[in-house]
């Protein structure tokens, strides 16, 4: 069994990487086939972001410690598909 499809809502500040090199993280982790970065927000200091990614057998955990790593938070989990092989 493993996620197909995560939609994730995060908190990303001005300072740091790009969203262009957020998707491109993101995209080396095994299982990842595709990455949809959109933002939802934005003020003078952060991003509000919605981050959907696509997979074969995508690592909650890994994606959650990729974004960590860049100075993103993971607000919440707002879809997410899974299915059996």
């Amino acid at each position: 069994m493993g996620l197909t499809k995560l939609v994730l809502d995060a908190l990303k500040m001005l300072k740091g990487p790009t969203i262009i090199e957020v998707a491109y993280r993101l995209l080396e982790l095994e299982g990842v086939r595709s990455v949809n970065v959109k933002v939802k927000e934005a003020n003078a200091e952060a991003l509000t972001l919605v981050i959907t990614i696509e997979g074969s057998s995508i690592d909650f955990e890994k994606v959650r410690d990729t974004l960590e790593k860049l100075n993103i938070i993971v607000q919440g989990v707002n879809e997410f598909s899974a299915c059996r092989d």
